[in-house]
């Protein structure tokens, strides 16, 4: 029996391997912190089994070897190593996510190479390794390993030593090479025995050059990544959702919002009825879920904040802020919609409601009874819009938004109430909120029952709801119908808003955000169309009793619900309960939706300037407060001008301008690019394929499934052109706003262009603050720039130079090509090896 030991040096760990080869077994003893690896290898046309327990984990490895395959099967963290290995003079080929990063393994048998392609984070190893039926070529790439002392190994049968050995092309000068390991948050189990947290990085440095082979030793230092539920940077430990029930009921409540019930219904009775839902199924499958899945993936990969996600992209952040103002911006006025709704809530706690007569001191000579026809065209408004104008508003006492006014107390009141419950709701993150969740995104769906149920009884409903479904497809010929239906998608499902990646980023690593993603998605369009029958039976209710058509009543936007339907529900027996009812599903309609665009802010920020985690309380009181106060100029007397300002200008064509970006930057620049060698890699080209491979292998990597090819394809050209013509849309369809007859004067237009472009501005003023903030010629610039931030650090701290790996698995005659960057003068130099 022969003995071919080894001794492998892995941190302080000793790998010791007792290897007779001849039809017995390979026992190896691998103590890796404090586990093992065994090694049960028989050779005689049998099997491997390998058993190797790395942290909680273990690989399993049943290898056949007569002219069949090796399946090795090795979580490592949440990940896996697949190596299928036909030995009969063909090739192995080994898979291994390491993190975010893999390891390619071709290895031709017979007499031929082994090709070793192994990008980790963004650099590339090239091993070329003639084996001659003599040599072993390994490569051992593993987190928590300390250092790795390369060895001379013989074979049992044969004479020849094997080097580990690194063979590049003779034109490449390479220093050295640095990356990081690890998908930010992915859970890597092994490594350090103590759990230490550092910079996680690989070095291969060139050593020398013997018979055309240049040698390396390779060094690791800093053991895995962190454990599960810990940030990549901070190594402090980020809340994950107490139930998964939470987080769902966290994205119905925000993306289900006060405009499914006021906005959709009038949208589809306006468009053509059933017919509106045409085009609107349709944007829903090409961009509204895709782009739903896409930032659910993006927060629970990465997991952080709107902002912080983008360390995949650098250059790509300003958008992540983009998002956060936009959130922001609504805040101001979004908070002021809940606490009309708590006043009216307040004034429904009376045995007659204040909006059902003109006998009130706000009444002007114009109001007119509810007992009185709509028929008469001279009547000019009813007790509840001089109620919501002249009573809760005052907007009488105003006369255009040059003379606001001072806050209304009563409302000031509402507002601050507002506020409270939102910051107990959010001062200890999903904690708190995942809890409020319960009762605000449930509470709806209760209330819309039970106002279905009373508003069918009632006369006249059912003719409401023969309307709201009538199908007219002639108006499919309209282009207008088309547009309508695009921007509802756009903000009903709440994509842009960077709410969607602040709670999908307290996700489990593990968390199957694309079942969740089908599934809240399709609730957001089911409660759109549910919430239809309700309004539509009151509105035909009101149409039959003031003896009108439905059109004249049929309005969206907060008259619908502060008007129109307060008018019917007074009209009903038992009137004050109903309008609990009804406020109290404002209400909760509100808060959740409110709750999500402040977590946005929260976590994104909190996120991005790591020395306010340990201060969350008071940076979300701070984000509150500052909201209440500014939200104050819309409870003037004249505030509803301001509040009509800005939302028209806050989240229009901003949010569609950063939803597009996000796209692009996900789908056509992470890791997307080619290097053009005809240009002598002086310009980058786009990978123009359907494949968005890093962002598909991410989504791989955490449910154990690749996205297909209909998800790649509306992520890589379907929903960008989709968002670019939104975009360009809303620009030619722009229209000053209006608050009835009320024109705004040029100024305030301007005023809300600028709050507008405040945001969106971000993007590119980031963009250029990040490219120059890079050392380096221009090529490194945007190398670096487009290339994951964590594996940046090395460079940045001016220790070794980078070279980024750029595949082009397209480019004809299998080169496998790579930039390189020569430590000495940073020239952008090209390597191919032919395949």
């Amino acid at each position: 029996m022969l003995r071919c030991p080894a001794s492998w040096f892995m941190g302080s760990c000793l790998i010791l391997v007792d290897c007779p080869i001849v039809d017995t077994e390979i026992m190896v003893d691998c103590p890796i912190g404090d586990t093992e690896i065994l090694v049960d290898c028989l050779i005689g046309d049998t099997e491997i089994m390998v058993d190797c327990p790395i942290g909680d984990t273990e690989i399993m490895v049943d290898c056949p070897i007569g002219d069949t395959e090796i399946m090795v099967d090795c979580p490592i963290g949440d990940t896996e190593i697949m190596v299928d290995c036909p030995i009969g003079d063909t090739e192995i080929m080994v898979d291994c996510p390491i993190g975010d990063t893999e390891i390619l393994v071709d290895c031709l048998i017979g007499d031929t190479e082994i090709m070793v392609d192994c990008p980790i984070g963004d650099t590339e190893i090239m091993v070329d390794c003639p084996i001659g039926d003599t040599e072993i070529m390994e490569d051992c790439l593993r987190p928590g390993v300390k250092s790795l002392l390369l060895e001379n190994l013989r074979l049992a049968d044969s004479r020849k030593s094997a080097v580990f050995s690194l063979l590049l092309h003779p034109s490449i000068m390479l220093r050295a090479v640095s990356s990081s390991i690890g998908p930010a948050g992915a859970p890597v189990s092994g490594g350090n025995a103590g759990g230490g947290s550092g910079p996680r990085e690989v070095e291969l440095v060139l050593l020398k050059e013997q018979n055309g082979v240049q040698v390396t030793a390779t060094s690791l230092s800093c053991p895995g990544g962190p454990p599960s539920g810990q940030t990549p940077a901070s190594g402090q430990q980020r809340q994950t959702w107490a139930k998964k029930i939470d987080f769902l009921l966290s994205v119905i409540g925000f993306a289900v919002d006060l405009a499914n019930v006021w906005r959709f219904p009038y949208l589809c009775y306006k468009n053509g009825g059933g017919a509106f839902l045409v085009p609107y199924l349709f944007f829903m499958v090409i961009a509204g879920m895709p782009l739903f899945y896409m930032e659910l993936a993006l927060g629970q990969y990465n997991r952080e904040g709107a902002a912080g996600v983008w360390k995949i992209c650098p250059i790509f952040k300003g958008v992540g802020f983009t998002v956060i103002l936009i959130s922001l911006y609504v805040g101001f006025y979004y908070n002021v919609i809940i606490a009309w709704a708590l006043f009216y809530l307040f004034s429904s706690f009376t045995g007659e409601l204040p909006w059902i007569h003109c006998n009130n001191s706000w009444n002007s000579e114009n109001c007119s009874d509810l007992n009185d026809s709509l028929l008469n065209d001279s009547y000019k408004a009813t007790p509840a819009l001089e109620y919501f104008e002249r009573g809760v508003l005052h907007l009488h006492e105003s006369v255009g938004i040059e003379d606001l006014g001072l806050p209304r107390w009563q409302l000031t009141a509402c507002l601050a109430v507002v506020i409270v419950v939102l910051y107990f709701s959010l001062w200890k993150g999903v904690k708190t909120s995942g809890k409020v969740v319960w009762i605000t995104a449930t509470m709806p769906y209760v209330v819309l029952t039970v106002l279905l149920l009373r508003g069918v009884t009632l006369p006249g409903a059912i003719d409401g709801i023969k309307a709201y479904l009538s199908v007219d497809f002639l108006r499919l010929c309209d282009a207008q119908v088309w547009i309508e239906a695009a921007t509802q998608i756009c903000f009903s499902l709440g994509v842009g808003f960077g709410v969607l990646i602040a709670f999908s980023s307290y996700n489990k690593f593990t968390n199957n955000c694309y079942r969740d993603a089908i599934i809240t998605s399709s609730i957001n369009s089911l409660t759109s169309f549910f919430s239809g029958f309700v309004i539509f039976s009151f509105l035909g209710y009101m149409s039959q009793k003031h003896n009108v058509a439905l059109d004249k009543v049929a309005t969206d936007g907060p008259g619908l619900v502060f008007i129109i339907y307060p008018e019917a529900i007074a009209t009903l027996p038992g009137s004050s309960v109903w309008a609990v009812i009804f406020f109290i599903m404002l209400l909760t309609l509100g808060i959740d939706s409110a709750m999500g665009g402040m977590e946005s802010v929260i976590t994104g920020l909190i996120d991005e300037f790591r020395f306010l985690q340990k201060h969350r309380e008071l940076f979300t009181l701070f984000i509150v407060v500052s909201t209440f106060l500014i939200s104050l100029i819309c409870v003037t007397n004249g505030g509803i001008y301001v509040f009509t300002l800005l939302d028209h200008f806050a989240a229009g064509t901003s949010i569609l301008f950063g939803v597009l970006i996000e796209a692009i930057g996900i789908a056509w620049f992470y890791d997307q690019f080619l290097s053009d060698q005809k240009l002598n890699l002086q310009i980058l080209k786009l990978g123009v394929n359907h494949r968005v491979d890093r962002f598909s292998d991410d989504i791989e990597e955490m449910i154990g499934q690749r996205p297909g090819l209909y998800w790649r394809l509306c992520w890589k050209f379907v929903s960008p052109c989709f968002l670019l013509f939104m975009v360009v849309v809303s620009f030619a369809t722009f229209n000053p706003p209006k608050y009835g007859a009320y024109s705004f004067p040029g100024w305030a237009t301007t005023l809300g262009w600028c709050l507008s472009i405040s945001s969106m501005i971000m993007v590119p003023l980031y963009a250029l603050y990040k490219f120059f903030s890079l050392p380096g010629k221009f090529c490194d610039k945007l190398a670096y720039s487009i290339t994951p931030e964590t594996d940046h650090h090395l460079v940045e701290r001016g220790e070794v130079r980078q070279f980024t790996d750029f595949k082009a698995s397209s480019l004809a005659g299998g080169l496998s090509v790579s930039r390189v960057y020569d430590d000495e003068d940073m020239d952008c130099d090209i390597a191919a090896e032919e395949y």
